[in-house]
Formats: C-alpha cells, sequence, structure tokens
C-alpha cells in the first residue's frame, strides 16, 4: 500500500509541473514561427495589392505556411499623403508592436518604402525589408542599406506602344491620359522620358490631373485612328479620388479611339491590351526573396533583381470592338475574354442533337426502307392474291363446266328447231308472214339467252383491272342466281331469295363481289351433297345491318360447320372436301375485307349461314369512273322461289 501512495503522489507531481510548464512551452511554440509585416501604402481595396498579396500568399504557403506568422499594416497614403499622418502612423506600429519581434518587413510601394527606410531604426531596428513593386524609377536617390532589396517593376511603354502600332499602323498621334496624385504624376514623368525616347514618329500629347468630367469630354472627341495610353488614375483635378480599375471602364465608354495601358489591373476593364506584368508573379518572386532572407541568407547576399517579364495581353472583345486584326498581334500575344465558339460553349449539347438527328435519320431511313419493303410486299402480295383469284374463277368455272354446257345447248337447241322449222315451211311454200315472225323471233330470244351465259362466264374468268363503282346489291344478287341458276337446278335446290327494299348501293368491284358471293353460294350446294331432296334449299337475303351497313346473307340446309373448324375456316388452303382446294373462303374473305367490309360465318338451327357485310355508299364519297369491262346488261328478275326440275 506504501508503494501506491508513492505512484499517486509522484503522478500528481508530473500534473503540477505540467500544469505550471505550459504557458512556457506555449511562448517557445510561438517563438519558433517567424514573423512577417506587410506595409501597404494604400487601402487593401486596391486591385494591384490584392493581385500581389495573391501571388505572395500563394508563394509563401506553397513552402513555409506553418512556420510564419503574417500582419499586414495599411498606411492609406493616398488619402492622407501629409507628413502628420506618417508620424501618427509611426507612434501607432510602434506601440502596437512592442512586445512583437518582426523578422522582415515586405513594402509594397514606393511611399512605403519611403516611410520604412526613415523610420525603421526607430521602429524594426537592423530588421531586413524586402520592396516589391516599385520600379527604378521610384527607388530613392541615395544608396540603399545592404539589408534593404527587392524586386523592381518592369513597365515597358515602349512594348505597349509597339503592339498599339500594328494594330492601328495608321496611327499619326497618341494622347497619354493620367490622373492628379502623386503616384500617378510619377507615372506620368516615367511616360514622359521613355516615350520622348521612343517616339517612333507619333505626336504625343497629354490629358493629365483633369477633372474626370473634363477627360471624359476629350476622349469622347478623338480621331479614331488615335491611340490612347492610360497610366494611373488614382485622384483627379478635383482632388476626388478614385480606384483606377473603375476609371477605365467610364472612359472606354465615351472614347473614340482605342486604350492601351501597361498595367494589368486594366485588363478586361476597356482597355485593347498591352505589354502587361503579371502582380501574380511579382508576388511569388517577392515570396521566394523573403523566404530566402528567413532561412539565414544574408540580405546583401540576396541581390535585388527585376521584375518577371511581362507578356502581350489583348481582349478580344474589345478587338472586335474596334475592329482589329488579330493577326497583327506580336508573337505570343494572350488573348482573353474570347467569346466562347459555339461548339465550345454548347459542345455536349450540339454533340447530343448531332447524335439525336443521327440516330433519327437512321431510324428514318430504316423506316422507309421498311416501308418500301412493306409495300412491295402488299404489291406481291395482292398480285398473288389477284392470281389465285383468277385461278379460283377458273377452278369454278371448271366445277360449272356441265351447267355452262347444258345452258347453252338449250338456247342453241331451240335455235336449231326454229331454223329447221322455218326450213320446212319453206320448202313447202306455205311459209307466211306470221309464222316467219315468231320462228325469226325464238331465234333471237335464243340467241340471246345463249350470248347472256357466254357473258357471265367471261365476267367470272377474264383477268381484269378493279374498278370500283356504285352497285346496287339486289341486281348484283339477282345477276349471280342467274348465273347459277341452272347450277341449282341440276342439283335439285331449292333457290330463295329475299330482296330488301330501298336498299343503299355500295362501292364495289362487281366481278370481285359477285365471285366471292358464287363462292359462298357454291360451297353451300356442296354443302347439300348428302342432304335428302325434299330438304335441300339455298337461301339469299339482302336486308339494311348495323349503323347503315349492308348485308348479304347466304344460307344453306347442310349438317352446318362443325365448332372445332369454324376458327380455320377462312384459313387458305384449309377445306373440308376431298377435291377441294381450301380458297374460296380465304379469297372470298380478302375480297370483303378489301371492299372494308367482313365475312361472317355461324351455324343456326338447320345447316351454315355466311353473312358479307359492306358499308353503304353515301352521297358526295369519291366513285371510280372507270367501268368494269365486263358490265353486265339487265337480267329478268329471278324468281323468288324456284324448284329444281324433275
Amino acid at each position: 500500500m506504501p508503494s501506491l501512495v508513492r505512484i499517486r503522489a509522484l503522478v500528481r507531481a508530473w500534473v503540477y509541473a505540467a500544469l505550471a510548464l505550459g504557458p512556457f512551452a506555449n511562448t517557445a511554440t510561438a517563438a519558433e514561427k517567424q514573423n512577417v509585416l506587410v506595409l501597404a501604402g494604400r487601402d487593401s481595396q486596391q486591385p494591384a495589392y490584392e493581385l500581389f498579396m495573391g501571388g505572395f500568399r500563394a508563394g509563401l504557403n506553397a513552402r513555409a505556411a506553418n512556420r510564419l506568422e503574417l500582419f499586414t499594416e495599411f498606411l492609406d497614403s493616398t488619402r492622407f499623403p501629409q507628413i502628420e499622418h506618417a508620424m501618427r502612423m509611426r507612434e501607432f506600429l510602434q506601440e502596437k508592436y512592442a512586445a512583437t519581434r518582426i523578422d522582415l518587413v515586405i513594402s509594397t510601394s514606393p511611399v512605403t518604402l519611403d516611410f520604412v527606410l526613415q523610420h525603421r531604426n526607430t521602429l524594426f531596428p537592423n530588421v531586413p525589408v524586402v520592396f516589391a513593386l516599385v520600379s527604378e524609377y521610384e527607388l530613392p536617390a541615395k544608396r540603399l542599406p545592404d539589408d534593404v532589396i527587392g524586386i523592381l517593376d518592369r513597365f515597358d511603354l515602349a512594348k505597349t506602344l509597339e503592339m498599339a502600332q500594328r494594330l492601328q499602323p495608321r496611327a499619326s498621334q497618341v494622347v497619354v491620359v493620367s490622373g492628379a496624385g502623386t503616384f500617378d504624376k510619377t507615372f506620368e514623368d516615367i511616360a514622359r522620358r521613355e516615350l520622348q525616347v521612343n517616339d517612333r514618329g507619333l505626336e504625343f500629347s497629354y490629358l493629365s490631373g483633369l477633372p474626370l468630367g473634363r477627360l471624359l469630354e476629350e476622349v469622347a472627341h478623338l480621331p479614331r485612328d488615335t491611340i490612347i495610353l492610360l497610366l494611373s488614375f488614382s485622384r483627379d483635378g478635383t482632388g476626388e479620388l478614385f480606384r483606377p480599375p473603375d476609371v477605365a471602364p467610364k472612359v472606354a465608354a465615351v472614347s473614340t479611339a482605342p486604350m492601351y495601358s501597361v498595367f494589368g489591373v486594366y485588363a478586361g476593364r476597356g482597355v485593347v491590351g498591352g505589354y502587361m506584368n503579371s502582380l501574380e508573379a511579382v508576388g511569388e518572386r517577392a515570396a521566394a526573396v523573403a523566404l530566402r532572407i528567413l532561412a539565414g541568407e544574408r540580405p546583401e547576399q540576396v541581390r535585388a533583381a527585376l521584375g518577371p517579364e511581362g507578356s502581350y495581353v489583348a481582349d478580344a472583345r474589345q478587338m472586335q470592338r474596334w475592329n482589329l486584326d488579330e493577326s497583327q498581334l506580336p508573337a505570343g500575344s494572350v488573348v482573353r475574354f474570347r467569346e466562347p465558339s459555339i461548339w465550345i460553349a454548347y459542345r455536349w449539347y450540339i454533340a447530343a442533337a448531332a447524335a439525336a438527328i443521327v440516330l433519327q435519320s437512321l431510324l428514318i431511313a430504316a423506316l422507309i426502307l421498311q416501308r418500301r419493303a412493306r409495300r412491295r410486299a402488299e404489291e406481291e402480295t395482292q398480285r398473288r392474291r389477284a392470281e389465285l383469284a383468277q385461278a379460283s374463277r377458273l377452278a369454278l368455272a371448271g366445277e360449272l363446266t356441265a351447267t355452262i354446257a347444258h345452258e347453252i345447248n338449250q338456247p342453241l337447241g331451240a335455235i336449231l328447231a326454229n331454223a329447221g322449222a322455218a326450213e320446212a315451211l319453206l320448202r313447202r311454200g306455205v311459209a307466211s308472214g306470221d309464222e316467219m315472225r315468231a320462228i325469226i323471233g325464238d331465234i333471237k330470244q335464243a340467241d340471246i339467252r345463249a350470248s347472256e351465259v357466254i357473258r357471265r362466264v367471261r365476267a367470272l374468268v377474264t383477268t381484269r383491272q378493279v374498278a370500283r363503282e356504285v352497285v346496287d346489291v339486289n341486281a348484283m344478287v339477282r345477276d349471280v342466281l342467274a348465273f347459277l341458276q341452272g347450277e341449282a337446278e341440276r342439283r335439285d335446290v331449292v333457290v330463295d331469295a329475299a330482296y330488301a327494299s330501298e336498299l343503299a348501293p355500295v362501292l364495289a368491284d362487281r366481278v370481285q363481289l359477285q365471285q366471292a358471293i358464287v363462292n359462298l353460294c357454291v360451297n353451300s350446294l356442296d354443302a347439300m351433297t348428302g342432304t335428302a331432296l325434299e330438304k335441300r334449299r339455298l337461301s339469299l337475303r339482302t336486308r339494311t345491318g348495323a349503323r347503315g351497313s349492308i348485308e348479304i346473307a347466304v344460307g344453306d340446309t347442310g349438317p352446318g360447320i362443325p365448332p372445332d373448324q369454324l376458327p380455320r375456316l377462312f384459313d387458305s388452303f384449309f377445306t373440308t372436301k376431298a377435291d377441294g382446294m381450301g380458297l374460296g373462303l380465304s379469297i372470298s374473305r380478302s375480297i370483303v375485307e378489301q371492299h372494308g367490309g367482313e365475312l361472317l360465318a355461324e351455324n343456326r338451327d338447320r345447316g351454315a349461314l355466311f353473312r358479307i357485310v359492306l358499308p353503304a355508299y353515301r352521297e358526295g364519297e369519291p366513285a371510280s369512273d372507270e367501268a368494269s369491262s365486263d358490265e353486265a346488261a339487265p337480267s329478268p328478275p329471278a324468281r323468288t322461289i324456284s324448284k329444281a326440275s324433275p
């Protein structure tokens, strides 16, 4: 137990020691970090400062972000250029950083460099200084201390002027625009010195220190072939302060000539372009110099150097506005703000639309090919169907050969008998005019009867084109019965016909429809072969059906249709006859369906019933003006009840 007490006491001692030494540990950790103070001459909203600090922070973060503490202060010398303000700032910084060790000072303007050089012994004695955003023209006249080094800015007005002349070869004058601030005047002096050396045969004039309103009036009346060089403009002639990037769009909006500049902050704000520095690149180079000094190199060993090379920058929108030829830009120029082409901006939409169009085109082509193939198949089917119908008619005519021969022999026999009688009367010399006229009349009637039989057979078997016409259904059915009368009598079948009065006509091919009815009638006659003679009856009915349709019903007194055969009754080549081809009912249904109707079959109490349902013809509907080549002459009315001859 005593050992346990000693262990607990030792643990408590360690805890108390750790708590007591905690602040010192934090101080030691903080001492390991290096403090960098960035002094800016203007406020933090200046674009040049923002761009520089973006590059500077990026350079620090890439190498030593965790080992540095960054402080920033703004002298605001643009708003308060008085010496008294500089003294107040010195006292403020001295008090603020009295307990903070500063390891490096970064100056970001000529004003802050002057401030640091004047007060560094008081504020930051023996602290190295790295300056940036200072040109060689803005360096102090006296020699800098060895521990004050920096990056000298490049402002190449000559290259900017060369770019302007390439784009405006007819330009004869250059107008330089600048403000009234201290920084503005410094750059105006630089421009005057550099442009005087590189006059290039141009006439130079300066619009400097003017009130902004007056400046806008001046640039609004310049000749089109003028080159405008926009320099710094932080204060106008009335003393009003401006952010230079805010001035450029105002000048560009009213200018009658293209405008150029060496300052990158003006890019995209109304200037055509110029040879511009990258302030981000300047910030990164300043960060590299700062890190070398913080790493232990002596400042005098890190020599001051020029900033990174600039580049030709052009604004595609301004090039287009002033109709400047992009091909005249110096080699290696960077063209910004180019409007993306339709392909670049909408390439996925265009690709999707093109794919959809291609797929639709392929689909349409496939549908067209399919339609053509289907049309060819339909035409082939129609041709085959017509051939089958013709074959069916020929077969039907063959089946009716005996009846046809009987029908023709009767009038031929009558003609022969009458001719013999006339010859006998003439030979005996007793022929009178009335007798001869009666004989001639009988011969004519017999001839008409024979011709009618031949006409009906010819209409049935002749190959012909389909010709739709308005057809009287009752007359057509009578014509069919007249054609089949002899066959019915030969088979001892009683024909029972009933015709509806005021029956509407149909638009049909007379011969085709007659063929369908003949096929149904012959099938019915065949079905009654085994029926007792006294029960054989073929019935035909016409009537007006549902929704104004026309119905033609053919019934018989045969055995009917076996229920298992009803679904296949109209299939091609299906037959219940020993010597049948199985085409009659199939062709009949095809004919009826081509006429927009339907063919139905059913059993009744005694025998089978077939119904043809056709749409009635209405006044005003188009009808074929082609008459059937086999149009029959009016036939005598069929008997309502006809009994087979014994």
